[in-house]
């Protein structure tokens, strides 16, 4: 049979207890006189009481109490407190470009040594030397100042038509869409070989297509031409974006869309940058995310 609670129990045994003290009666005549009325009653109430007290007692929730900790014994150590969570460490390596803020592009021109002055926001360095399959001859140097921006150096590639149909291994001889692609590609193998070999880490990489360089009048063949270098990177892990106008990408690719990040360019001035950062200077499908504008003979850049 099972046993009642233990708080059941002592309300039990209080009142059994407390009865004992009665006298015995078995009707109020057979008391014997008042004074053993009055005490009869005041016990009664006494009783009353203690069960009222004591089931009170039982019905309310028991107090939690805090668990003892344990001493660790003689030749053991303690355990190590818990470990606090901290917040990631933001470096020039992670941290994003800021809104609004502004950096600056340097390539070949300010080569040797022709860098803004003060600590710069963000910087992208040229990797060509103005055409494709070139070399910026101060590209360490300027990616080394680059560094010491706030945000990770970024950095562009010169891209352009070809002249003449240049075979490649991987194309029949007259398919001149699979070797414009191809050109691209290795336009773009032979950039990221020259940011290798001057230790350069970024995974930002830029398309410069603008119409100071060579472009073919066939658009459909620049587009294969842009398409291949865009791979390559992509291939690579890298992030790509590209630079030029929307006349002068209508003018080079046409309607070609390759939905990468768009550098826009043609800004008078920094307010005019401001007012840039919209679909009407973008192309290519792409979103603007910089504006350049020049100033003091160096290109400035805003974020959008």
């Amino acid at each position: 049979m099972p046993q009642p609670p233990l708080s059941l129990a002592l309300v039990a045994a209080g009142i059994l207890s407390a009865f004992a003290t009665l006298p015995f009666v078995t009707s109020a005549s057979a008391l014997p006189d008042a004074d053993s009325a009055r005490a009869y009653r005041r016990a009664v109430d006494r009783v009353s009481a203690a069960a009222a007290s004591a089931a009170a007692a039982a019905a309310a929730p028991a107090t939690p109490t805090a668990p003892t900790p344990e001493v660790p014994k003689a030749g053991e150590s303690a355990a190590p407190p818990p470990t606090v969570p901290t917040a990631p460490v933001t470096t020039s390596e992670n941290r994003p470009i800021e809104r609004s803020s502004t950096g600056f592009d340097i390539s070949w021109p300010q080569c040797p040594d022709v860098v803004p002055a003060a600590r710069v926001e963000f910087a992208i360095i040229g990797v060509t030397g103005g055409k494709a399959f070139t070399e910026n001859k101060c590209l360490k140097r300027q990616y080394e100042w680059a560094k010491g921006s706030r945000v990770a150096a970024q950095v562009y590639i010169n891209v352009n038509g070809m002249k003449t149909n240049v075979q490649s291994v991987s194309c029949p001889a007259a398919d001149t869409a699979c070797n414009a692609y191809q050109y691209g590609w290795e336009t773009a193998a032979h950039a990221v070989r020259v940011g290798e070999k001057n230790d350069v880490k970024t995974t930002v990489w830029w398309l410069d297509v603008q119409q100071m360089n060579w472009w073919s009048p066939d658009k459909f063949l620049n587009g294969r031409i842009i398409e291949g270098a865009k791979q390559y990177l992509e291939s690579t892990g890298r992030q790509v974006g590209v630079y030029s106008t929307p006349y002068q990408w209508g003018e080079i690719a046409g309607g070609l869309q390759v939905n990468l990040p768009v550098w826009t360019a043609g800004a008078r001035n920094h307010e005019d940058a401001t007012r840039r950062c919209n679909a009407r200077f973008a192309f290519g499908g792409g979103k603007v995310v910089l504006v350049q504008y020049v100033k003091d003979n160096f290109d400035h850049n805003y974020a959008c």
